[in-house]
């Protein structure tokens, strides 16, 4: 019986220690990991970060629009669980739009007033994962990334 080895044809993508969709789940898993870390003492999750953070910069933000940014990370059922848990500290306000068919959420005052602190450890923390990386580095990869979304959409 003799084996015969087929030569398989090789792409740059090949060439490093692991391929590229590993170094994008572990980045994944540790970003979550380290700012459910740093919240736990409030807590908080990425997610109740992604919640506040989004609706924080856009005044009102809806429910809908919300999850169509985080669908990759929880879904539909894990958002309501969050944005009650900030409703029920008083940070949101849900409100439902029959017009639009949508729930709009905004922060309270005691909401807009947690956010700063909050924002500022997302700051240190940032300032900790892009140690070493520069702003030109940083672009590239959001490119490729982008590239390789568009390539696999």
């Amino acid at each position: 019986m003799s084996s015969i080895k087929v030569e398989r044809k090789k792409h740059f993508s090949h060439y490093s220690d692991k391929p590229i969709g590993w170094y994008l789940k572990r980045v994944d898993k540790m970003i979550t990991q380290n700012v459910n870390d740093l919240f736990r003492d409030k807590e908080l999750t990425r997610t109740h970060w992604q919640a506040l953070n989004n609706t924080y910069h856009e005044g009102v933000k809806t429910k809908e629009s919300l999850h169509e940014l985080v669908q990759d990370f929880v879904d539909m059922k894990r958002l309501d669980e969050v944005i009650d848990s900030l409703v029920e500290r008083g940070w949101m306000v849900r409100r439902a739009n029959p017009e639009q068919h949508t729930t709009e959420l905004e922060l309270t005052e005691e909401g807009k007033a947690e956010f700063p602190a909050l924002d500022a450890v997302l700051f240190n923390f940032d300032q900790r994962v892009f140690q070493g990386i520069t702003e030109e580095e940083y672009r590239t990869t959001i490119q490729v990334l982008s590239r390789i979304i568009r390539n696999l959409g």
